[in-house]
């Protein structure tokens, strides 16, 4: 195990103030980003040289531990941090390079640490990877041992450069370029730590060969001879014992166990500080291990027991012999203590630590889980998984997690299974994510979605708890919110999108999201044209959601494209029928139009039924209606208008005053109820009230935009004509055809109107009336063959009788369907 330079130099060769210890707490705690913010403000003030340097090697071990606590491919940012911080040095430290090799020391050991995690990284890496990777650690080694050496080398020869009297600090300022800082004995400690260093490093790069080669043989040789004990150094000084325990090891990779025990014997002793005595057993504990003998390693460790106080090391030494009890008893005892000790290494210790002990979990379960019981496979699937997404495996994370939801739902733990199943999608998401536009990257998406998709639909299928339920739920909405994205990026179709709502409708109907969810489809499906299946959706919304604003609206909508797709001009107020003759006198030739001129009676009777079900019961009715039901009311009696009977007509009419009531309608608002109000007295026959209300009006309707303005001139002239101002009627017609001569519905009541007016002298006009429409008319329409029998009814009125005929005949041998031959037609009519 590597330990930090600035344990040695910090104590030896800087002062230790308030700053450095508080700086310390916050690594240990893992409070990186505390670390980086404090030591920015400190450094930008001005400070001492030696605090200066203290506090920058403490930045540098901090994003040393931030970054081994990553998985591999996110410590890019490692580098160039470091290298930062080493300029930043260079040039705060320019006259003291004695004190700015502490930077270079520290970086290098920082070096050593990164490549020695790496290695451990390749034991569980794929055998395909495993060799690059390893290569590349090999690479870092060497570099960090490179470094190491050198500022060792610098060391020895500012050591050798002092003689043994000389003072540990120089007031002169040439004094301190000199190196001449530090004394003798300080100078040789530090040397010393600088050999332990390389030492380490050297026996990571041995662990990098197969064992016997010549440079496995070569790099262990190089760490024992850096690591012996100098001569002359006092027996009690804390890097003999760290000495001795590394040198151990070595023993023990070159086989001679009895040697590494011997050394480890001669430690027992000694008056040994807590961190050296721990140190110690982990190495104990490995040499046994090392040897196979579980037996007594396992003696071992209950001698020296676990408490509060035992450190990361040697929990990972604990957790090592816990995994090789496993690996020789594949019990699921065994295994769950190993999991239970790895995830308190990694709660006590943090993510760096976890990930160590998740590798050795990970390199110890290779070829292990076969023998397991389902829920020892998904505890251990699961911790394999973990690793893998840590060391950004995304493939082999999704597989583990899978794996695991797959045991959990063998074992009985659908709760379980469900959450596994969700959390392999969200790697796969993550993963895909990572991929940006790439082609991999939308399928990867895709298949995630569908996974999870399915595993809500069977969890919810399979009689879940009310837990389960409830996650299952979620889980499905999540997926409908990322087939939404996918929609917005066109690579999903809006149909794909309401299958899903539809699908969540279906399956969780008693969920507080159902009527929000039958809205967003309502919405998609109005927006494609679908408007008859967004009103489906619609009615399935109960009244009184917070909905029903938008809801009245959105519906409002869909029957205005429904009336325009069947050529239905829904913008215009219904109109009045109008009849010829005087009073309310039904005459011959009267023109009755029927309702389905202007609406599919189905479609108008649904939207009736629809917008009506969502007001009050007439009993219930509150003397002022709110804002949105008044405005309810309002529609509905706007298509009971369209359907024009006397019945319509007086539901409408009820409706219509009730609205009137409310609270402060906008005066263009409440003009337009107003002459709805005419138009449903008028279906009821009730000419007479509804033109005085249209009178009443006319200084209202300039509220009004100009199309509903004609809409109740043309009413309030069909009403006139009902009640027999005929002249007057025929004013307002001609009126409004100077607007638009060419409109087929003015021109059919005008030619009434004139055709049936008692004063002959107006027969020219109603004849010259049913002409222009007969021009303007389809051939073959009914308001063609309406406007060709007006004309022979005003030619018999002059007494055109033979020119009458002939017109009659023509239409009885062009279309005796609808005219008939001259035996079966009645008197008197064409």
């Amino acid at each position: 195990m590597f330990f930090l330079a600035t344990s040695v130099s910090a104590g030896e060769l800087l002062p230790v103030s308030s700053d450095i210890l508080l700086l310390r707490g916050l690594i240990d705690r893992g409070l990186y980003d505390s670390v980086e913010y404090f030591a920015a403000v400190r450094l930008s003030q001005p400070l001492p040289e030696e605090e200066a340097t203290a506090i920058m090697i403490e930045r540098i071990r901090a994003m040393t531990q931030q970054g081994l606590a990553r998985p591999p491919e996110n410590r890019a940012f490692l580098a160039e941090r470091l290298e930062e911080i080493e300029r930043s040095g260079s040039l705060r430290l320019r006259e003291t390079p004695e004190l700015f090799l502490l930077i270079e020391a520290q970086t290098a050991v920082s070096g050593a640490e990164l490549a020695a995690t790496a290695r451990l990284e390749t034991l569980i890496l794929p055998d395909a990877d495993r060799a690059p990777a390893v290569q590349n650690v090999i690479t870092m080694l060497v570099g960090a041992i490179d470094r190491l050496e050198k500022v060792r080398q610098t060391a020895e020869r500012r050591r050798d450069n002092l003689p043994d009297a000389k003072t540990a600090r120089q007031p002169d300022r040439d004094a301190s370029r000199t190196g001449t800082r530090f004394d003798r004995r300080q100078w040789a400690a530090f040397e010393l730590a600088m050999r332990f260093q390389e030492g380490l490093a050297y026996r990571e790069l041995a662990y990098c060969f197969e064992a016997g080669t010549a440079d496995h043989v070569h790099a262990l040789e190089k760490a024992r001879e850096l690591l012996e004990i100098p001569a002359g150094l006092a027996a009690d000084d804390p890097i003999v014992f760290r000495s001795v325990i590394a040198i151990s090891e070595i023993y023990g990779l070159i086989g001679e166990t009895a040697t590494a025990q011997t050394l480890l014997n001669s430690l027992a002793d000694r008056n040994l500080s807590p961190e050296i005595r721990w140190e110690g057993a982990a190495r104990q504990l490995r040499l046994l291990l090392a040897q196979a003998d579980v037996d007594n390693a396992v003696k071992q460790a209950a001698k020296v027991g676990l408490n509060a106080e035992f450190p990361p090391d040697y929990a990972l030494a604990r957790l090592e012999l816990l995994l090789r009890l496993w690996k020789n008893e594949p019990a699921e005892e065994r295994l769950a203590e190993a999991l239970t000790l790895r995830k308190e290494i990694e709660r006590r210790f943090g993510p760096y630590w976890g990930r160590r002990a998740q590798i050795l979990l990970g390199e110890a379960s290779r070829n292990r889980e076969g023998a397991l019981p389902d829920a020892a496979k998904t505890s251990l699937a699961v911790e394999l998984a973990s690793e893998a997404y840590r060391r950004g495996d995304w493939a082999e994370a999704v597989r583990r997690y899978t794996e695991a939801a797959d045991n959990a739902r063998k074992a009985g733990e659908p709760l379980e299974s469900f959450r596994l199943v969700q959390t392999a999608g969200a790697v796969r998401l993550e993963y895909a994510r990572t991929l940006d536009e790439s082609t991999r990257s939308e399928p990867l998406r895709n298949e995630a979605i569908e996974d999870l998709r399915a595993a809500s639909l069977s969890a919810m299928r399979n009689r879940p708890d009310e837990t389960l339920a409830k996650e299952s739920e979620a889980v499905h909405l999540q997926v409908i919110d990322l087939v939404a994205e996918s929609v917005a990026r066109s690579n999903k179709t809006p149909d794909d999108y309401v299958l899903l709502l539809d699908e969540h409708v279906v399956n969780w109907p008693d969920a507080a999201s159902k009527n929000a969810l039958l809205f967003r489809a309502a919405q998609i499906l109005a927006g494609s044209g679908k408007e008859s299946e967004a009103l489906e959706r619609l009615a399935s919304i109960p009244p009184g959601t917070p909905l029903e604003s938008g809801l009245i609206l959105l519906a409002g909508g869909c029957f205005k494209a429904i009336a325009t797709k069947n050529n239905v001009s829904k913008n215009k107020m219904p109109a009045p029928n109008a009849v010829s003759g005087h009073s309310n006198q039904h005459r011959e030739g009267a023109s009755h139009e029927p309702a389905a001129d202007d609406l599919d009676t189905k479609a108008v009777d649904f939207a009736i039924g629809f917008f009506e079900a969502r007001l009050p019961k007439t009993a219930d009715l509150p003397p002022v209606p709110d804002t949105l039901s008044a405005e309810t009311a309002a529609i509905v009696a706007e298509y009971l208008l369209q359907r024009r009977t006397e019945d319509t007509g007086a539901r409408a009419e009820k409706w219509l005053r009730w609205t009137l009531e409310a609270a402060n309608p906008q005066p263009v608002v409440r003009a337009k109820r107003q002459a709805m109000l005419g138009f449903a007295l008028a279906a009821q026959g009730k000419d007479a009230e509804a033109l005085a209300l249209f009178e009443a009006l006319d200084k209202e309707t300039d509220r009004l935009p100009p199309a509903e303005q004609t809409e109740i001139l043309r009413a309030k002239a069909a009403v006139t004509a009902n009640t027999g101002r005929l002249q007057k009627a025929v004013d307002m017609y001609l009126q409004l055809l100077k607007k638009e001569p060419d409109d087929t519905t003015l021109l059919r009541p005008l030619a009434e109107l004139l055709s049936n007016h008692p004063e002959p002298q107006w027969l020219p006009a109603a004849l010259s009336a049913w002409k222009r429409l007969e021009e303007r008319s389809e051939r073959g329409s009914e308001p063609w063959h309406a406007a060709k029998e007006g004309a022979i009814r005003v030619l018999r009125r002059q007494g055109k009788h033979a020119e009458a005929e002939r017109m009659q005949e023509l239409l009885r041998t062009l279309y005796p369907d609808r005219h008939g031959s001259a035996a079966e037609r009645p008197p008197g009519r064409p």
